[in-house]
Formats: C-alpha cells, structure tokens, sequence
C-alpha cells in the first residue's frame, strides 16, 4: 500500500509517515453457527456421558519459556512466556461459561491434559487430541514466541495493538492465552467455526446453533490467530488489549452444548430455528 509522506513547507522537517491501515476483514461466515465434533447420525457428542459426568484437567509442570530470538531488524530479542499461569486463566473462563472443571485427583485419569511440545508445523501454535478416552492438548511456546516477534510489528504499525500499553511480552502472553483458550475448546469439542464442512479431528461437523445475534466479539475457536487479532480490534474499534481475548457468547454455549444436550439447550436450538431465516439450524456431515 503507498504511503503519503505530508511535506511542511513552513519547517525543515518531514511529518512522521502514516502508519500503513490493514485492510478491513469481511466478517467470517461462521457468525451463524457454532461448530462442534458429531457423531455419526449428526448430532453433537455428549461429553458429560463420555467422561462419566466428571470434566477435569492436567497441566504439565513448566517453568518460564525464554528465548532470543531475532526480530524484523535483525536483532536478537528475548521473550518470555509464564504459560501454566496463563493456561490456568483459560481454564478458569471456560468453568465461567458453566462447565465443571476441576483439578485432576491423585490417580484419577484426567479428562484434558494439556502439556507443551514440538510441533511439526512452525505454523501450529498448538494441537488437540481427540481420538481417546483423554483429549490431548499440546502448546508449542518456541512457535508462540516466534510468531509473537512476526506479528507484533504489524499488529502495531497498524493500530490492532499499542505499544505504549502492550509490550512484546504482552503481547506473547495474549497470543499465549488465546492459543489456550482455543485448544480447551477444541479439547471441549468445538471446531474451527470458519472451517469447511468435511473432516476435522478425525470426526463429523455438526452445526450446533445459530447466533443469538451478531457477536461483538470474534469466536475464540476462529483459525487464524491473526485474523482473530484483526476481527477484534474492528469489532471493539480500539487496539486490543489482554482482556480482550475471550470467549465469545457463541463458544460459551456451544461448549455448554457438547458437554450436555440437556432440555435447555435444545431449547436454544428450537428457538434459533424459529429465528433464522434458514429453515434449520442443525445440519449432519
């Protein structure tokens, strides 16, 4: 994008050039649905049966990540990501949204474990498991790290972060908490909402509601880390901050959905029936 450099005639200096403006993002077409893992005749898991009306959680035991790594101008910087708080965080807001986690007891098998790893993809901040009686979630801190130093020169230069309020830090440890928050939520059987309808995590996409209205904030189950910074920082039309990475109204019930169909829920999906000019908000496969 060109850049307009304003020359002050009455001054010997130049004005400071105009910070490039990223391109508006339409929004995603997922602010109809939520999407979450089915089973076979289309319907969302039950995971409250699956898990025998216990929900619980294991962190891995890790200290501060830190690591220089070299930024756009070619020198080193450190980052440094505290990640068991922050996962704890994420793991408190989903108990928010009404579901029943708690810790792992002394020889009780748990039902998300979430730990950190290599990954094969520089690309994944993180992986989800869900093929077995435990779901497995992994966080790569190197990636987050180093995708931290990719975007956070863009994410300021174009207003979507200020750096006078949010350092390079801060902003790994938002990016740290969003990846998170993402994969408890693929641990909790949602799905990208933004996908294509086929296979992911080895199992059917069943739509399970359509939105109660236009959400203000973008879905945390969104893909793209960065598209989700930018749909955030259009919708709240201020620099995004640390409170703002968050589940949204959508994710809340839709976890709600995979780990109870119980008579309210089902309630909700009647009622966004009657709502929505499609005459169905549930569709199999």
């Amino acid at each position: 994008m060109a850049v307009t450099m304003l020359v002050l005639l009455s001054t010997a200096s130049l004005a400071q050039p105009i910070p490039p403006t990223p391109r508006p993002l339409p929004p995603p077409a997922d602010l109809t649905s939520v999407k979450g893992l089915g089973n076979a005749d289309g319907t969302p898991l039950r995971l409250q049966q699956k898990w025998d009306g216990e929900l619980t959680f294991e962190i891995a035991p890790m200290g501060q990540y830190v690591e220089g790594i070299a930024g756009q101008d070619g020198r080193s910087v450190s980052v440094q990501i505290n990640a068991r708080p922050l996962i704890r965080d994420a793991l408190a807001e989903w108990t928010a949204a009404g579901l029943p986690l708690r810790a792992v007891s002394p020889g009780e098998t748990p039902s998300l474990r979430i730990g950190y790893g290599t990954l094969a993809l520089p690309s994944a901040l993180g992986w989800t498991n869900v093929r077995g009686p435990v779901h497995e979630v992994t966080l790569s801190l190197r990636n987050i790290a180093r995708k931290a130093v990719r975007l956070y020169g863009d994410m300021t230069r174009q207003g979507v972060i200020d750096s006078r309020q949010v350092s390079l830090n801060d902003f790994a440890a938002m990016l740290t908490s969003l990846t998170a928050l993402h994969e408890i939520g693929h641990g909790l059987g949602l799905l990208h909402p933004d996908a294509p309808s086929g296979d992911e995590l080895g199992a059917r996409i069943v739509t399970l509601l359509g939105a109660i209205q236009h959400p203000l904030q973008p879905s945390i189950m969104i893909g793209d880390s960065q598209v989700f910074f930018t749909l955030a920082h259009q919708a709240l039309g201020r620099p995004v901050g640390p409170g703002d990475i968050r589940l949204n109204q959508r994710d809340r019930i839709g976890a709600r959905i995979m780990w109870n169909r119980n008579a309210a829920h089902l309630l909700i999906l009647r009622q966004m029936q009657c709502a929505l000019p499609s005459p169905s908000c549930i569709a199999s496969q």
